[in-house]
């Protein structure tokens, strides 16, 4: 979800590795997605795939909504997701290397054939909101979603 160019090298990139890896029928490139419609996107969801291009050292808005929402998130090993449990996230090399893009079918294969894998993950993700909502943790309050107070990292 988000704005993107269609016509970008980047996307044009993201489109063959779908492609490549026979996953057209289970990733969904949603684009800009209203605050109305974003509880349904997330309803919907199975899978978080959250890799950016650049990926950069700050906290993740939208990586603390998906957590929230109780599915399992995969990410870059990364800035603010290499500082979060192993068991919260799925994480990947930062890289675009070949063996990566396999690691990443391979987990699509596996999470979306196993929905105990997607509760294991979903379940700490709500945890891990929950339980660093306070003042005195490196999360600051921000935010509601579906009656998950959410956060923004601070570290």
């Amino acid at each position: 979800a988000g704005p993107y160019n269609e016509d970008s090298d980047y996307f044009k990139n993201l489109i063959s590795i779908v492609n490549k890896f026979d996953l057209a029928a289970t990733v969904t490139f949603h684009g800009q997605i209203s605050k109305e419609d974003m509880g349904e996107v997330f309803s919907k969801t199975d899978v978080f795939i959250n890799l950016r291009k650049p990926c950069l050292n700050t906290g993740s808005w939208s990586l603390v909504e998906e957590l929230a929402s109780g599915k399992p998130v995969v990410t870059e090993n990364f800035g603010f997701a290499h500082s979060l449990p192993d068991d919260v996230v799925i994480k990947l090399k930062a890289t675009s290397h070949i063996s990566e893009l396999k690691k990443l079918s391979k987990i699509l294969d596996e999470t979306s054939s196993s929905s105990s894998i997607r509760k294991k993950y979903g379940v700490k993700g709500v945890e891990f909101v929950k339980e660093n909502n306070s003042p005195h943790s490196n999360l600051y309050i921000f935010h509601s979603y579906h009656g998950v107070r959410l956060s923004v990292w601070l570290s």
